[in-house]
C-alpha cells in the first residue's frame, strides 16, 4: 500500500463518533399493562405456571437464510409471540419506552433531535436450554438501524447476550436485574454480530423493538475533526497523479445492506469519518460520494451434510452451515451511489483501487447464498461483503473516466452540471461542452435508445450557443431524434435554425420509421402554435410535409406496441396523431390546391382496412380543423366506404366450399375434395389413429377455410368431426355493418 493511503488510513482512525456499537442499562420497573391475545394480561414478575401457558399460545422462532425461512433447533431454539397479537393498555408505557429510547440514541451516537421510532417486533420466551447461535440482524422495515432489546423481569440464569464488532466484544447479562426489581434493556446496530447463550435455569424473556429513523433529513451530530480532515485534504491534493481511469475507494468500518444505506444511517465511527473525507475531497478538488464496495465470490460449498436424511440427500439441500471452499470467481464493484452528485453507476473496480486496513472478504459475508446440484455440477456458494465507502476521484479526471461509463451516466452528470449552471464557475461549462463532444463521437454507443430520454442534450447545446458543436452533434442527433422531447427540440429550433439540422430532417425522412416521421410533424406542429407569424424556415418545413410520408411505413398500422420509455405506444396511436398534426398543419396550406392533392395522395396511398377504419376515419371524425384537406382526404374515404358498402354480403347458397388453391398437403385436399364439392353435405367424419387425425386438423388450421374440427372420443380409433361453417360469411357481414357506420358518420362531418 502506498504511503499516501497508509497516510488517510491513519488519519481516519483518530476521528471517533460520540456513540459504541452496544449500549445497555437498567430502568425502575414499569409494569406496561401487557395483554397476549389467547392469554389475557400478564402479571410481573412472571412466575412458572403464567410463563408456560403463555407458551402455550407462542410458537417456534424461525430464523432467516438468504430468501428463506427456516426452523432448525440446532441454530435457534426459541418461542416468538408476533407483534399484531401483542398489545399494552398503561399510557405510562410509552413515555416510559421513550426514555429508553433517548439513552439508547445517545449511548449509539444520535442526537436527541434525531426522530427514532421503535417498531415492537417479538416477545421471545428463552427456557432453559434455548439459545440462539451468533447470527445478524436482517432488516426487518425500510430504515431500521439497529435493535432494542426490553427484558421482562423473570427469574433465570444464563442467557447472555454476547455483542461483537470491530474485533471488540460486549457481555450482556438480563439474569441480574430481577433480584433488583428492574427492567434491562439494550441496543445494538443491525450489523453487529451476536448471539444468546444457552438458557441454564428459569425463563429469559424480552421485547424485541426494531429502531427505525424516520427522518432521514435530521442527521448525526460530527464531532471536531477540521485537523485531521485538513491534513488528508493536503495528502489527497498531492496524490491526484495516482489517479488513472478509475477512482480511490475508501471504506468506512461497517458493513450495510443495500437496502438501509444512508449518510444519516452510518453507524458508529462512520459519519464523522466519512464527513471528514467529503469535506477533504471537495477542498482538494475532487469529486467524492458515499458508496457501496461489493465484494463478490463465488467457489466451492464446504459443508456438513447428514447422508442419512433422504429428503435432503433427494432435493440435494445442504445443511445451510457452509462456508467457502475453492473460489471461482471473485470482483469488486462500486454501487447504491449516496450523494449529490450523480456518481458513476454500477463501476467495477480493482483491488488495488480499493483503500483500507482489512482484506475483503475476511470474516462474516453481509449475504450468502447456498445452491444445491445442478445436473453434475457441484454446489456452490456465494458470498456478497458490501462495505460503506466513499469513493473519490479528481475532477481534472472526471472527463476521462466518465467516457467509459455508460450513456446513462453521462446523461446525468450532464444534468447535474446544466442544474449547477447558474452558479459562475468555468469548471461546469467545460465540462458540459466535453460532454457534448462526446456524444458527436462516431463511435458512440446510444445503449439502450428505447428507454433513454436525450431531451438534457438540447437543453446542453441551447445552454453553449455553439454552432460548431451543433455540426458535430447532428449525424448523432438524427440517431436519437425522438429520444428528445417536443418541447426540446423547439428551443434548440428557435435559438438556432433549421438549416442547422437540415442533415437530421433529411435522416429522418429517409428512416421510413413511423415514430420519427411522426415526432418530426409534431414539432412542427407546436412550433406554429408558438409562433404569430410563421418563419420562413418554418413555412418551408411545412412545404416539405408530402416529402416526410412518402414512407410506406405510416400505412403499415397493426396492433402491435413499441415500449418507448418505459410507455407502450402503438403504431395506431401514433399513425392518429400524425394525421391530425398534418390535418391542423394543413391550415396554412388552406390555398395551396397543389399540395393538397399531393398530401391527400400521399395519405391515402394504401387504404387497407385496418388503416382506413382505425387511423384515417378516426382522425376525420376527431378533427377540429375543417381544411381543404380535410375535405380532400374525406371524400376519397367516402368513395371507398361507398364501395365497400354498395352490395351486403349473402350468405352461401349451399354447402358447397372451394377447395383451397395448395400445392402442399395435396392428398388431404384430394380427400375432402368431395366433401368440399359437395352443396348438401355438412359434415365429414375422418376416423383413423391420432397422427393422421393431427395431421388432417393441421392441415386445416393451416388455411382459411370455413371448416371447423373436433374430435369424437366414441369408439376406436377417435373419429375427427369436420363441420362446415358460415365464418367467412359473417366476417364479411361483420365488416359489412362497421363500414355502413362508418359511412353514416363521414357523411355527418362539415
Amino acid at each position: 500500500m502506498q504511503e499516501y493511503l497508509e497516510n488517510i488510513i491513519s488519519l481516519l482512525q483518530d476521528i471517533k463518533g460520540n456513540g459504541t456499537f452496544v449500549v445497555s442499562g437498567t430502568k425502575n420497573l414499569m409494569v406496561p399493562g401487557l395483554r397476549i391475545d389467547g392469554f389475557g394480561e400478564v402479571s410481573f414478575p412472571l412466575e412458572v405456571n403464567q410463563i408456560q401457558s403463555i407458551i402455550n399460545v407462542s410458537h417456534k422462532a424461525p430464523f432467516g437464510k438468504g430468501s428463506k425461512t427456516i426452523y432448525d433447533d440446532s441454530v435457534r431454539n426459541v418461542w416468538e409471540i408476533d407483534a399484531d397479537s401483542i398489545s399494552f393498555h398503561n399510557p405510562e408505557w410509552l413515555p416510559f419506552l421513550n426514555t429508553i429510547v433517548n439513552q439508547a440514541k445517545k449511548g449509539l451516537g444520535f442526537e436527541k433531535q434525531n426522530v427514532v421510532q421503535t417498531n415492537l417486533y417479538k416477545l421471545l420466551i428463552y427456557e432453559s436450554g434455548s439459545f440462539f447461535l451468533p447470527h445478524k440482524d436482517s432488516e426487518k422495515e425500510k430504515g431500521m438501524f439497529g435493535t432494542l432489546v426490553i427484558g421482562l423481569p423473570s427469574k433465570h440464569t444464563g442467557g447472555e447476550l454476547k455483542v461483537s464488532f470491530d474485533n471488540r466484544t460486549q457481555i450482556v447479562d438480563f439474569s441480574e436485574a430481577y433480584t433488583t426489581y428492574k427492567l434491562p434493556y439494550t441496543a445494538f446496530f443491525a450489523d453487529c454480530e451476536h448471539e444468546i447463550k444457552p438458557v441454564t435455569s428459569g425463563y429469559r424473556i424480552c421485547l424485541v423493538y426494531n429502531l427505525v429513523n424516520t427522518n432521514s433529513n435530521l442527521q448525526i451530530k460530527s464531532p471536531k475533526f477540521s485537523l485531521q480532515q485538513n491534513k488528508i485534504s493536503d495528502i489527497l491534493h498531492s496524490s491526484k497523479e495516482e489517479f488513472k481511469e478509475l477512482p480511490k475507494a475508501i471504506l468506512l468500518g461497517h458493513e450495510y445492506t443495500p437496502a438501509n444505506f444512508s449518510l444519516t444511517n452510518l453507524k458508529n465511527h462512520d459519519k464523522p469519518r466519512a464527513e471528514a473525507l467529503l469535506h477533504a475531497a471537495e477542498k482538494a478538488g475532487y469529486y467524492a460520494q458515499l458508496a457501496l464496495v461489493t465484494y463478490y465470490q463465488n467457489g466451492q460449498l464446504e459443508a456438513d451434510y447428514d447422508y442419512y436424511d433422504s429428503y435432503r440427500r433427494y432435493n440435494h439441500e445442504p445443511e445451510g452451515d457452509g462456508t467457502m471452499g475453492e473460489v471461482y470467481e471473485e470482483y469488486t464493484y462500486v454501487e447504491h451511489w449516496n450523494g449529490n452528485n450523480p456518481g458513476l453507476g454500477n463501476l467495477s473496480i480493482e483491488k488495488k483501487d480499493v483503500i483500507a486496513d482489512l482484506n475483503l472478504g475476511e470474516g462474516e459475508p453481509t449475504e450468502k447464498e447456498e445452491e444445491g446440484f445442478t445436473g453434475n455440477a457441484g454446489m456452490t456458494i456465494e458470498y456478497w461483503y458490501h462495505y460503506g465507502a466513499i469513493v473519490l476521484w479528481p475532477k481534472s479526471k472526471h472527463i476521462s473516466i466518465l467516457k467509459n461509463r455508460p450513456v446513462e451516466n453521462k446523461l446525468e452528470w450532464l444534468d447535474y452540471y446544466i442544474k449547477k449552471s447558474h452558479v459562475p464557475n468555468s469548471e461546469y461549462i467545460y465540462a458540459i461542452r466535453e460532454l457534448l463532444l462526446g456524444f458527436s463521437e462516431p463511435n458512440f454507443d446510444i445503449g439502450r435508445r428505447d428507454t433513454l430520454d436525450f431531451s438534457i442534450l438540447a437543453t446542453a447545446i441551447c445552454f453553449t450557443d455553439d454552432k460548431i458543436i451543433v455540426n458535430k452533434l447532428n449525424n448523432n442527433l438524427s440517431k436519437i431524434f425522438d429520444n428528445i422531447n417536443t418541447e426540446s427540440w423547439c428551443s434548440l429550433l428557435k435559438q438556432y435554425s433549421f438549416t442547422l439540422f437540415k442533415e437530421v430532417f433529411v435522416a429522418v425522412k429517409n428512416s421510413n420509421n413511423l415514430y420519427k416521421i411522426e415526432h418530426l410533424i409534431h414539432i412542427l406542429r407546436k412550433m406554429t402554435q408558438e409562433k404569430g407569424e410563421l418563419s420562413p424556415a418554418l413555412k418551408k418545413q411545412i412545404e416539405y410535409i408530402p416529402n416526410y410520408i412518402s414512407t410506406d411505413d405510416i400505412h403499415n398500422v397493426t396492433d402491435s406496441y413499441l415500449h418507448y420509455k418505459d410507455n407502450a405506444i402503438g403504431r395506431i396511436e401514433v399513425a392518429i396523431r400524425l394525421i391530425q398534426d398534418i390535418l391542423q398543419l394543413s391550415t396554412f396550406k388552406s390555398k395551396d390546391i397543389t399540395w393538397t392533392e399531393i398530401t391527400t395522395k400521399k395519405i391515402t396511398k394504401s387504404l387497407s382496412r385496418k388503416y382506413l377504419n382505425k387511423v384515417i376515419l378516426k382522425a376525420l371524425l376527431n378533427s377540429k380543423n375543417k381544411t381543404p384537406l380535410f375535405y380532400s382526404i374525406k371524400e376519397v374515404c367516402l368513395q371507398e366506404l361507398l364501395h365497400k358498402t354498395k352490395e351486403k354480403p349473402q350468405p352461401p347458397i349451399n354447402w358447397t366450399r372451394k377447395v383451397p388453391n395448395s400445392k402442399r398437403n395435396s392428398k388431404v385436399w384430394e380427400m375432402l375434395s368431395p366433401f368440399l364439392s359437395s352443396p348438401v353435405d355438412s359434415v365429414y367424419e375422418y376416423r383413423a389413429n391420432q397422427q393422421l387425425r393431427q395431421e388432417m386438423e393441421n392441415v386445416i388450421k393451416s388455411v382459411t377455410i370455413d371448416l371447423k374440427t373436433q374430435t369424437i372420443t366414441k369408439g376406436r380409433p377417435y373419429t375427427l368431426k369436420i363441420t362446415k361453417t358460415q365464418k367467412e360469411y359473417e366476417k364479411l357481414l361483420k365488416y359489412w355493418h362497421e363500414d355502413k357506420m362508418l359511412l353514416e358518420q363521414l357523411k355527418k362531418t362539415y
